[in-house]
């Protein structure tokens, strides 16, 4: 292991990619001034022995790289450095933080882009990531780091105590939604709300419902889920809405074979299906269309399909399917150019909402 490739660790037991970690490490690196311009980065056969990955790993966080315009890849001599993307004198320091709700791909996503927008402008960022479970823990962090000065602070679905901290520290901050709507709160350190609305395109399913008189749905949800129950809302529309409760799993796998189990036994010896199935969440999706594929249920010949999907992570189906679709990217882009923008101006654009968009596949 060479001294550069030293410095990159990945966490095999975290939910986040491994090319996506590496990708991530690489970029700060190339951020910090580890390689100039007219370096080569280390090969694909370096990365994957030095870092215990199998090849495919690293041959995907060097395309990752060279979409974002930091390397070019030259036969035979591997992936040169094109663009150091960063101004050498820091403008500030962001401190970030992050409450991560369910499984993290999202919130992964999103903090990546926002985290390498932030570098690329010339900001130093540090990043404070509280679990479900360990939120008290971070809290007590984010208290020890406001000690130190900081331009910004972003707080990513932080609940009431991450946002007492912040206002005693006397830190100006912006607040992000995690998919539920953001409390009320106020304080004249709070200079932005940015609303997360996971189900923003539902009014616009349920139109396409109307108009293609669906009559009966069945929908797959996680149980206690209530941001995204359409049930209410589709009842006024004159729909019968039945829902599948999945309890949350430890894992995403745990959840794909929960929901295949329960299509499964919802289908066993039916005559009729319903109008359209909704799968609230893409591992959910996972399983129960693998359920109906082995069943031999045509889609959308027999029953329609919509899922609510991350972009980059929706389930695989034999025709493109249609969505409710999550961008973190376009998220993490739509933030961090709020923050930069604030930083220079001294405004940031009035009521930033982000959410899902609604995609026609050949499901529906």
């Amino acid at each position: 292991m060479n001294a550069a490739t030293s410095r990159i660790t990945l966490d095999h037991r975290a939910k986040k990619p491994l090319s996506m970690q590496m990708a991530d490490a690489l970029r700060k690196m190339l951020m910090r001034g580890a390689w100039k311009t007219g370096d080569v980065l280390p090969c694909i056969h370096e990365l994957a022995v030095a870092l215990g990955t199998s090849e495919k790993v690293p041959r995907k966080a060097l395309k990752t790289l060279e979409k974002e315009g930091w390397t070019k890849p030259k036969r035979g001599i591997g992936s040169v450095v094109v663009n150091r993307g960063v101004d050498v004198r820091e403008k500030g320091r962001i401190l970030v933080y992050v409450r991560e709700t369910g499984y993290s791909y999202y919130f992964s996503e999103l903090m990546s882009v926002l985290d390498a927008r932030l570098l690329a402008s010339g900001y130093r960022v540090s990043t404070i990531h509280a679990g479900m479970r360990s939120e008290a823990e971070a809290c007590r962090r984010l208290a020890k780091m406001l000690k130190d000065s900081w331009s910004f602070v972003i707080l990513v679905g932080g609940r009431t105590e991450a946002k007492r901290i912040v206002v005693d520290a006397g830190c100006l901050f912006a607040l992000v939604g995690d998919g539920a709507p953001l409390p009320s709160f106020n304080s004249p350190l709070c200079v932005a709300r940015i609303e997360i609305k996971s189900g923003r395109a539902v009014a616009e399913f349920i139109k396409e419902c109307v108009r293609r008189r669906i009559r009966s749905i069945v929908q797959f949800k996680y149980a206690g889920e209530g941001a995204f129950d359409v049930s209410e809302m589709l009842s006024h529309a004159g729909v019968a809405v039945d829902s599948v409760n999945i309890p949350r799993k430890s894992s995403p796998q745990e959840v794909s074979m929960a929901a295949l189990s329960e299509m499964r036994h919802r289908i066993a010896g039916r005559k009729r299906l319903p109008d359209l199935f909704l799968f609230t969440d893409d591992y959910l999706a996972q399983g129960a269309l693998v359920a109906l594929a082995v069943a031999g249920v045509r889609i959308p010949e027999d029953v329609a399909v919509v899922t609510h999907a991350n972009k980059g992570l929706g389930p695989v189906w034999v025709k493109p399917l249609s969505r409710l679709e999550m961008d973190p990217g376009a998220h993490g882009r739509a933030v961090s150019e709020a923050v930069v923008g604030y930083l220079k101006t001294g405004m940031f654009p009035p009521d930033l909402e982000l959410g899902s968009e609604w995609k026609t596949g050949e499901t529906f």
